[in-house]
């Protein structure tokens, strides 16, 4: 799996959503079931903290407003 090399450091990752329920689903152990049963919009941003190779947060899922509606 990715970790950071640095503490407090960020990477960003623009990737086809099934990448990112992947990632997810690998760093919190998730089985099948949960990993497919996870949605993420289109454009949405979803954000992973790490504090170190043992703790891991998920900050973000499916964020989307950053979208205007009219779209």
């Amino acid at each position: 799996m990715f970790f950071p090399k640095k503490q407090d450091s960020s990477v960003a990752f623009v990737c086809h959503a099934n990448l990112i329920r992947y990632f997810i689903s690998r760093y919190f152990l998730l089985d099948r079931a949960q990993w497919q049963n996870l949605w993420l919009g289109n454009c949405s941003i979803s954000t992973l903290k790490f504090h170190d190779k043992s703790n891991v947060e998920l900050d973000l899922l499916a964020f989307e407003e950053h979208i205007p509606r009219h779209l």
